[in-house]
């Protein structure tokens, strides 16, 4: 490995920059809407507690577009928290 370190340079993560916040938060909300979407095909099957699953389902969905940016807010705040 050290042989070709010479001749190859070090790349870059495909996870940096704004490509990478991009492709974090569009498999973060797609993971959740998928699971939105299992929740309520799951109230589809069960009769009793139908309304409470269509609103978990529902309340997923909408957390799917919030989650990564308020977890990456509460991070950003933590991290310079802990400086100060």
């Amino acid at each position: 490995m050290d042989a070709t370190s010479g001749f190859v340079p070090e790349r870059e993560s495909e996870f940096t920059g704004l490509k990478g916040t991009l492709l974090k938060y569009t498999g973060c909300t797609y993971a959740l809407v998928i699971a939105s979407q299992f929740i309520e095909a799951l109230a589809l099957s069960v009769g009793d507690t139908t309304g409470a699953l269509f609103a978990a389902s529902r309340v997923v969905f909408v957390a799917a577009f919030v989650a990564y940016p308020a977890g990456a807010c509460i991070a950003r705040a933590m991290r310079s928290g802990k400086r100060a």
